[in-house]
């Protein structure tokens, strides 16, 4: 069992760093693992040290996963990516590793470097945000109202497909025209001015996040007829707050 690191590998900075850090010799036998590695798998050092990160295996990967990895470090290159692993009690998390080889005089690994982060979070942020757009793109798409997104220069982003019942264009149809070109002419000069006041308003801070703007404006239809609408004008911010359209 070994306590240490091999000479010249500095301990002190490893075991500082955030990132699980697991250190194996050649033949992929654990060497040393330091505490954030402990608190992320569950298992202490000498439950680890000794064994092979196939402790770790999920079985949520196919052999050639591992094979592919196993081959390229064997060779003498780094290894990036994301894997599921089990902690000792027994639960899943997602983990981005990369794996560096340590050379020996002779040219051929010596050590394998692992550097673990847990990404169990952030997949969850990124599955939930994902299931988030699903439910509002089918929305969207299901329902007779049209949904138009449009950015700061008034172009056309998404166009929900309720559009076509309504105005006899496609959705793609409607992207590719300007948004003007949307609106009959006598609502064009109200539409454009409602537009800049509200660009103003949100612009200057002033906007509230649940605010929107009605107004009734004469749209043309494709075969050369107009229908009156009642819209809606809200803003759309980033994540960071910054007005987007």
């Amino acid at each position: 069992m070994m306590t240490r690191l091999p000479a010249g590998l500095p301990q002190a900075a490893l075991e500082a760093v955030a990132n699980g850090v697991v250190i194996t010799d050649a033949q992929g036998t654990i060497l040393w693992v330091n505490a954030a590695f402990m608190r992320m798998t569950g298992y202490s050092s000498a439950e680890a040290i000794g064994e092979n990160p196939r402790l770790l295996k999920s079985g949520e990967h196919p052999p050639a996963f591992y094979q592919e990895l196993w081959s390229t470090i064997a060779s003498g290159k780094s290894w990036t990516g994301e894997m599921t692993n089990r902690r000792k009690d027994g639960s899943v998390y997602v983990e981005e590793q990369t794996i560096t080889p340590v050379r020996a005089a002779g040219g051929n690994p010596a050590y394998f470097i692992g550097v673990k982060q847990d990404r169990t979070l952030r997949r969850r942020a990124d599955d939930a945000l994902r299931r988030s757009e699903e439910r509002y793109r089918l929305l969207a798409e299901n329902i007779s109202d049209v949904i138009g997104l449009y950015d700061l220069g008034m172009n056309a982003a998404y166009i929900s497909p309720s559009v076509e019942q309504l105005l006899g264009y496609t959705p793609d149809e409607m992207i590719a025209r300007p948004m003007m070109d949307q609106l009959a002419p006598g609502s064009r000069d109200l539409a454009m001015r409602v537009f800049r006041e509200e660009m103003e308003i949100e612009r200057g801070g002033r906007g509230d996040p649940a605010r929107s703007r009605t107004l009734e404006v004469e749209l043309s239809c494709k075969d050369g007829t107009t229908v009156w609408t009642e819209s809606k004008l809200s803003a759309m911010r980033d994540a960071s707050g910054t007005l987007t359209g």
